[in-house]
């Protein structure tokens, strides 16, 4: 099984934010939006550079409302103040590196749009004197310099960390326990380095009798369960000034523990990632070639596309058809193009995980978990088009995507015994239904749904259907955080079922599950998942009663 993780965002904003918000509104005395901003760009985004520094609101206004194309990264906007080296930064406003919209507008949303208690104090002064304001504008606008600057430069931290991703996963900079602090993270700036280090600790517990023994546990939460402990770091080098502008390499690694080896893979420590990715095009292009984690760059698989929604995942058939994932890093290449309007296609090729699953692939991986051949394993050939697009001032966010892989390699058939290739073909959306608050235009309810199919005589999962909703901020003091819930339906192999009763095992046609959580944003890069599942069903093999599954997950991003 694959790792489960834990919300998303940015912290809420605080008094003294909600308060400098206030004092600067949106559109500022003597100019509107659409003044402040001149197009440019690919899909018009906004030229900050033109909009005043003591205005950066205006500047998260045009950006939002001038979302551009692309599947990873959305529009691009020019928001850099000028500074000195590792992005420390001066006054004024420089001609500015391109930023990627969608975690923009939810730093400046955060930072800007006040919350209620906020609103109100405002509304019981709602035209402060002209001394007032006078009173104000120099400390405004030194702040809001600093704002800008500081969004820059977290941004900047962000461009260089993992690229080409569709989920959104490791979270920005800006959302991490250390941040900056010391410096650390500008200091390896400026020689084009950046780090990412993320832990994570998932328990799980059966609330309910399993009418069977705690041996041998069959699944997670079967009895107590420590589901994963992993920490893993990633560090990527810009190759910028060996001439290779828009590229880089990302080395990372991880260690793994859990008390559920059958589920959730043995103990290990290795190399999850050693890739060259290059852009082209203004980014319209993208390439990647190495040993890559696929988990994250096909599908969605995650809750929205972001594995800190939800604790788990449900549709595992990419995953049993050969996908590549953190614990089965295995060489490939993915090609990426970009559209005008959030279209994107990506193909790659990549040598599939054993036939014999997982666990086989990262007990026979060499001790750097860089193993070229793996026997049995031929090419994985996997295919994905789709529409992506960010909530902005102007739309809803919206992620549609559909694939098909195609595995060449030797998969046993249920039916006779034979090999023969293996292959699946999954669709999935995500919608965002309705939008709370323009200044963080993230916050509101999502629906998604997801299908996902396989060949019955060589895969025990062979159909698997999802429906979810999450409502992403809830509460204005709380709007990072969400409420979720998704359904879902297995069903298990007939052909592999017809085998495993002829050796006296009992099995299980199908699985249905339900599934509530919260999403809890602790503080900067500290996120908690409380979750609760009823499963029918809950294990393939063996006739367990339905399970009532209590699950925690901490997830850290340092």
């Amino acid at each position: 099984m694959v790792e489960q993780f834990a919300v998303l965002g940015y912290k809420a904003p605080t008094r003294a934010d909600a308060a400098f918000a206030m004092r600067n509104p949106v559109v500022g005395e003597g100019g509107n939006v659409e003044e402040a901003a001149a197009e440019t760009g690919r899909g018009g985004a906004p030229d900050v550079a033109q909009v005043p520094v003591d205005r950066p609101c205006v500047a998260m206004d045009n950006l939002m409302d001038r979302q551009s194309a692309g599947g990873a990264p959305a529009s691009y906007a020019n928001c850099t103040v000028r500074g000195t080296a590792g992005g420390a930064a001066s006054a004024g406003v420089a001609p500015c590196r391109r930023l990627p919209a969608a975690p923009l507008a939810l730093a400046l949303g955060a930072l800007c749009a006040p919350p209620a208690w906020a609103a109100d104090d405002a509304a019981q002064d709602p035209q402060p004197s002209a001394q007032a304001n006078r009173q104000d504008a120099a400390p405004a606008t030194a702040q809001q310099q600093e704002l800008q600057a500081r969004l820059a430069k977290f941004h900047h931290f962000d461009e260089l960390g993992e690229s080409g991703l569709t989920t959104n996963f490791p979270l920005p900079a800006i959302d991490s326990v250390l941040q900056d602090a010391g410096g650390w993270r500008s200091a390896l700036a400026q020689h084009d380095i950046g780090v990412q280090t993320q832990f994570v600790f998932d328990v799980t517990d059966g609330l309910l009798s399993t009418g069977q023994p705690a041996h041998p546990q069959m699944y997670n939460g079967q009895r107590f369960t420590v589901s994963t402990i992993t920490a893993e770091s990633d560090v990527t080098f810009g190759l910028a000034s060996w001439g290779l502008p828009n590229s880089k390499i990302t080395v990372g690694a991880h260690v793994l523990a859990n008390t559920f080896h059958a589920g959730g893979g043995p103990n290990t420590g290795e190399i999850r990632a050693l890739y060259y990715y290059q852009s082209f095009g203004d980014g319209r292009y993208e390439a990647k070639v190495g040993w890559i984690a696929n988990i994250w760059e096909y599908a969605g698989l995650f809750m929205g596309g972001s594995p800190v929604l939800a604790n788990g995942i449900s549709a595992l058939i990419p995953i049993e058809v050969g996908l590549s994932s953190d614990t089965a890093t295995t060489p490939a290449i993915n090609l990426t193009a970009h559209g005008d309007h959030g279209e994107y296609v990506r193909i790659g090729v990549q040598r599939s995980v054993s036939p014999e699953g997982n666990n086989y692939e990262t007990e026979h991986h060499n001790f750097w978990g860089l193993k070229i051949h793996q026997p049995g394993a031929g090419p994985l050939y996997i295919g994905e088009v789709g529409l992506k697009r960010d909530a902005s001032g102007s739309h809803h966010q919206i992620w549609l995507r559909g694939g098909y892989m195609y595995n060449d390699s030797d998969y046993t058939s249920f039916v006779n015994g034979r090999t023969k290739a293996n292959r699946a073909t999954y669709a999935a959306g995500d919608y965002q239904l309705t939008q709370i608050n323009s200044g963080m235009p993230f916050r509101g309810l999502y629906v998604g749904a997801s299908a996902a199919w396989a060949p019955k005589e060589l895969n025990v999962y062979s159909t698997n259907y999802e429906v979810r909703a999450y409502y992403v901020g809830p509460f204005d003091g709380r709007p990072t955080d969400a409420i979720t819930f998704r359904a879902y339906y297995n069903k298990f192999s007939g052909p592999a079922q017809r085998a495993l009763a002829m050796e006296g095992l009992f099995t299980n046609p199908d699985q249905k599950g339900y599934e509530v959580g919260y999403a809890y944003h602790v503080t900067h890069g500290v996120h908690l998942l409380p979750a609760l599942a009823y499963i029918e069903h809950p294990s393939f093999v063996g006739d367990f009663k339905d399970a009532l599954i209590a699950s925690l997950n901490l997830y850290m991003e340092f």
